[in-house]
């Protein structure tokens, strides 16, 4: 028997057969029926399934389904595939459609055509009508004009090991600083050096002509009772030790070596496309559509203030830009170690941990006006997560 298995969104697949159509979720290693239906009988769906979708546990009868339609939606940029009820069975639930499954697609072309087979065959199977609702052309994006930065920071933006940089009106790139990789590079440098210095030490021991280097015992004796006697190691213990060391400084340089070629040394913030890229050198890594995404986090430790008698401004300790999934993980895109712009004290300031919008009449400090850029370009809110020290 020839089964067609279509993968959907949310863990979900869709096992088309010819006399058998069934939506299964595949949850830790284990797939379980959400629905089946066999041709020319009901719709059988399990109660969870059916609670979410407020229908009841009882089966759905072909004559009580109108058509099986399959269309793409702008708005999640995603095809769906559903049930369209009949009226006399929609006005007890509310709602004419049931939605089975969807299939995240951001251009509207890479599934279309199994979500229309999907569609099909289902329809086929209860005998009833299906309708296929073609994407939309999208209109062509409009420039994104950002608006000028805070003129006490004007770009570029100086962070721990990353700069940030315009390219265009909505594109910004998070660059490593050359200093980073000279770091990495010199550090090897110094492991290669070690390495040299450990292994000429105790190839020298071996050919020198005079005896091995000796290590003594241990003789610890309290009252003339003997409470630790360790004989003295094998001649050739330091030399082994020296061989060992050498190659110990080798490996550590050329895995250094290794993790900073491969490392990511550019972030591309593309506010037209709305994604943020992971890029080496010109091919993206790993990229991340701001519709995933919740808001721009500007992090920042600052100093408690004597509330009795408030001063002017407070000190920031440190500083961490973040982006904030829809899920509430957390992505870091970079950090400041060394803050030295003051943190002006206002009627709303407070000594609790709080975060609010991030706005340019409360950017003081680098982190604040990235964070305010990024959200920017990617038409995201902008929040600043305010810790006490």
């Amino acid at each position: 028997m020839i089964s067609d298995r279509i993968s959907a969104g949310g863990n979900l697949l869709i096992d088309a057969e010819p006399t058998r159509w069934r939506l299964l979720i595949h949850s830790s290693g284990v797939e379980r029926v959400l629905l089946e239906v066999e041709a020319g009988q009901p719709i059988r769906v399990t109660p969870t399934f059916a609670a979410d979708r407020r229908l009841t546990d009882a089966p759905l009868m072909p004559d009580q389904i109108d058509r099986i339609a399959v269309g793409w939606s702008a708005s999640d940029e995603a095809w769906h595939i559903g049930l369209v009820l009949m009226p006399a069975l929609a006005a007890q639930r509310g709602s004419r459609w049931v939605e089975l499954a969807h299939f995240p697609d951001q251009h509207a072309a890479l599934y279309a055509e199994s979500a229309g087979r999907a569609g099909e065959k289902l329809a086929a199977q209860i005998n009833r009508p299906f309708t296929f609702v073609p994407a939309k052309p999208a209109p062509p994006p409009k420039p994104i004009e950002i608006p000028a930065p805070p003129l006490n920071y004007p770009l570029p933006i100086k962070l721990s090991g990353w700069t940030l940089i315009q390219r265009a009106p909505a594109q910004f790139d998070l660059v490593r600083a050359p200093s980073w990789g000279r770091t990495r590079l010199l550090r090897v440098l110094w492991y290669v050096i070690l390495a040299g210095v450990f292994l000429v030490l105790a190839v020298s021991s071996l050919t020198s002509g005079i005896a091995l280097p000796r290590m003594s015992g241990i003789n610890i004796e309290i009252g003339g009772r003997t409470l630790i006697d360790l004989p003295a190691p094998p001649s050739e213990t330091l030399v082994i030790a020296g061989f060992v060391c050498a190659a110990l400084m080798f490996l550590m340089a050329f895995i250094t070596l290794v993790r900073t070629f491969r490392a990511i040394k550019r972030l591309n913030i593309d506010g037209e496309m709305r994604q943020v890229r992971e890029m080496r050198g010109r091919r993206p890594v790993r990229s991340m559509a701001a519709a995933q995404l919740d808001s721009v986090y500007a992090s920042l430790v600052v100093s408690k203030f004597n509330e009795k008698r408030p001063p002017v401004s407070r000190r920031a300790h440190y500083g961490e830009l973040s982006l904030r999934t829809k899920e509430g993980d957390f992505e870091h895109l970079a950090n400041l170690l060394s803050i030295d712009d003051p943190i002006p004290v206002t009627e709303t300031s407070s000594n609790q941990d709080q975060v609010t919008p991030l706005t340019t009449h409360t950017v003081y400090t680098p982190i604040h006006a990235a964070a305010l850029y990024i959200a920017r370009a990617l038409d995201l809110p902008a929040r600043l997560d305010q810790r006490m020290r």
